[in-house]
């Protein structure tokens, strides 16, 4: 299954994280210094996952382009004339 499972239990439970969020924030703004450091650090929290995934998508899509084409490089071509050369093997002493 390419989705997901999504139950009503998560989604009760995200539902609740929010409306706690929300709650600090709304204190924030009515001036409580507890509740501006709370929505601070979530928001710090939140702004260095943000940036830590879109350095991780800058760098990865050339990488994943580079890798891409080092691929399409790599294959053998069909319309070669040339022979393959002679391998040379050295036979051990013993033989």
């Amino acid at each position: 299954m390419l989705l997901p499972q999504f139950t009503i239990r998560n989604l009760l439970f995200l539902t609740a994280i929010c409306a706690v969020i929300s709650l600090v924030v709304r204190q924030a703004f009515a001036g409580s210094a507890w509740a501006i450091g709370m929505s601070m650090g979530i928001g710090f929290i939140v702004g260095t996952l943000l940036i830590h995934s879109i350095l991780t998508l800058l760098v990865g899509l050339p990488a994943y382009g580079w890798q891409k084409l080092a691929a399409d490089d790599s294959r053998p071509d069909d319309e070669s004339t040339e022979p393959s050369p002679q391998q040379i093997i050295a036979q051990r002493e013993g033989d």
